[in-house]
């Protein structure tokens, strides 16, 4: 379901959710890449 629900298309690909499922991002490996630790900093505004 959630490979339909979000278009995956290969591994590995990082999705970032709230806890309610809400999509904060759908290029977290290339936001964890380009950002390293900021990119959680991000996440969690």
């Amino acid at each position: 379901q959630l490979k339909k629900k979000f278009n995956v298309q290969g591994i590995p690909m990082l999705i970032v959710t709230r806890k309610d499922g809400t999509v904060i991002s759908t290029n977290g490996r290339s936001d964890v890449e380009n950002k390293g630790v900021k990119a959680f900093i991000d996440w969690n505004k």
